[in-house]
């Protein structure tokens, strides 16, 4: 008599091979794919033929036709009003500097056209110093846009 003995076995899957693919293929973006809806007769975009709009039968004061009305646009305080409403010493400096950068402009060009104050003692001077007064007034004028 024999007997045999069944032996267990196992419904493992054989290894694959290695897939080859470049790990950028991988990463492609597939368009997300949306259920098909049933339009009902009169549901959708509302009609162009249609001169005048209808309000809503909804309680809703702010739908026009199933879009909600554009609020009224809110008016920006002016930049100087927004400039000064909250005074730090960074724009206590910015103030100096646009002052000191006008001043330099002034008085550099009155001299190059007029000889006063200095009365032409140095043109290089007054063109290099017209120069920086310039450069200045320009990253003065930036840093108040930034600061307002």
């Amino acid at each position: 008599m024999t007997v045999h003995l069944k032996t267990a076995q196992h419904n493992t899957p054989e290894p694959q091979p290695a897939d080859r693919r470049s790990p950028k293929r991988d990463r492609r973006h597939h368009a997300i794919k949306r259920p098909a809806r049933n339009r009902e007769q009169g549901e959708g975009q509302p009609s162009t033929s249609n001169s005048s709009p209808t309000f809503a039968t909804s309680n809703s004061a702010t739908q026009l036709d199933g879009y909600p009305i554009p609020r009224r646009p809110t008016r920006r305080r002016p930049r100087l009003v927004r400039f000064f409403s909250d005074f730090t010493i960074e724009k206590a400096f910015t103030l100096i500097s646009l002052v000191g950068s006008i001043a330099l402009i002034i008085l550099c060009t009155l001299d190059l056209t007029t000889s006063w104050p200095w009365m032409r003692a140095s043109p290089l001077f007054d063109w290099f110093y017209l120069a920086i007064g310039i450069a200045l007034f320009c990253l003065t004028i930036n840093v108040f846009l930034d600061q307002s």
